[in-house]
C-alpha cells in the first residue's frame, strides 16, 4: 500500500509550459487548481517525485493478531459498526466538503 500520490507527468508538463510563459507561482496553482508548493515543485529542475511508502504496513501477522486482540474488537464494536457513529461521520464529512468547495 501506498502513501501520497504522485503527481502526474501531464500536470508537470502544464505546469512547466505556463512558467516558461511567464505566469506567477500563484497564478498557475489558481488556473490548474493545485497548491503554490506543487507548482515551485514542479518547477524546480532537481526535484525528483516519489511515491511514500507506509512506515507500517498491516500485514499478514499482524492482521492475524488485531483479529485475536480483544481490546481492537471491543473498539470495533463500539465505534465502527454502530449507525449512529456512521452517521455523525458523514455529517462532519459533508460539513467540511461544503467549506472546502471553490466557488463558482
Amino acid at each position: 500500500m501506498t502513501g501520497k500520490p504522485t503527481i502526474p507527468k501531464s500536470v508537470h508538463a502544464k505546469i512547466r509550459k505556463l512558467h516558461k510563459a511567464g505566469m506567477t507561482v500563484t497564478a498557475i496553482a489558481g488556473a490548474i487548481g493545485c497548491s503554490t508548493y506543487t507548482v515551485r515543485k514542479a518547477i524546480d529542475p532537481d526535484f525528483v517525485e516519489r511515491e511514500r511508502v507506509r512506515q507500517r504496513e498491516l500485514g499478514p501477522e499482524r492482521y492475524a493478531a488485531r483479529k485475536m486482540d480483544e481490546a481492537y474488537l471491543a473498539y470495533q464494536e463500539q465505534y465502527s459498526k454502530t449507525e449512529q457513529r456512521r452517521a455523525k461521520a458523514r455529517e462532519s464529512m459533508a460539513r467540511l466538503r461544503k467549506l472546502r468547495a471553490k466557488p463558482t
